[in-house]
């Protein structure tokens, strides 16, 4: 019994393992994406009016504001439920204007999270696909 219940525990703590190494090659997909393609970080999107976003996990999103403008947004932290949500808000401190470190993603849910923006790149309609791509192609 005892062998039993040491193999379970063994079997779940591997699996939180793999789940963190997971969350970490992701973070350093994105990180490279931004290298590779020498994306500058903005420090604000002017004229900012949200018309379509794409979730790539629970730290990164992309944000439309017309059909060719685009922007990937890095989290300050984890946000819980991003990956899965259907809708977002956004939590802005100057209407029309979207920051960094002051505005927020906001994830409707249990716990209705306010989730800070650390970084915004813009991108092109090529490396929208690019990165889609590269996500769903990652472990």
């Amino acid at each position: 019994m005892k062998t039993y219940i040491s193999l379970l525990l063994f079997l779940f703590l591997s699996g939180c393992n793999i789940t963190a190494v997971n969350k970490a090659e992701k973070a350093k997909i994105y990180d490279n994406f931004i290298t590779t393609n020498k994306l500058t970080s903005l420090k604000k999107i002017t004229s900012f009016r949200l018309q379509n976003f794409i979730s790539l996990d629970n730290s990164h999103l992309i944000i439309s504001t017309t059909p060719t403008k685009n922007y990937l947004i890095s989290l300050m932290s984890y946000c819980t439920d991003l990956k899965y949500a259907n809708h977002i808000g956004i939590k802005r401190s100057i209407a029309s204007v979207l920051s960094v470190k002051f505005d927020a993603i906001l994830v409707p849910g249990i716990q209705n999270e306010k989730c800070y923006i650390k970084s915004i790149y813009q991108l092109t309609n090529d490396q929208v696909d690019a990165l889609s791509h590269l996500v769903k192609d990652s472990p």
